[in-house]
């Protein structure tokens, strides 16, 4: 696991078997922003555009596969005020698609 990370999962919730769901669970890492072992290329106007959507009720961030939409989120999360505002970080695959779950 990335150093990075350890932190994060310091803080991370304990995760409990969802009842009637077969004991799955969902990785503690789900709950994390992904941290790139890689030099990120800086966006600061979309980091900006990001910033002006705070003042409003949904940001829907929208592109193709492999448009770095994941590493632009991470990215920012990463530079806002840590509980300011407060965020909440949740990666789902096809496989998490059990209701009972959430």
């Amino acid at each position: 696991m990335d150093h990075k990370n350890q932190k994060y999962l310091r803080n991370a919730p304990e995760l409990e078997p969802v009842p009637g769901s077969s004991s799955e669970w969902l990785v503690a890492t789900k709950f994390l922003p992904p941290v790139s072992t890689h030099e990120i290329i800086a966006r600061p106007h979309l980091l900006a555009l990001l910033n002006a959507g705070l003042r409003r009720r949904v940001i829907l961030l929208s592109a193709a596969a492999g448009f770095g939409k994941t590493t632009l989120l991470a990215s920012w999360v990463r530079s806002l005020v840590p509980g300011h505002p407060p965020v909440a970080w949740v990666s789902l695959d096809a496989s998490d698609n059990a209701p009972s779950q959430f």
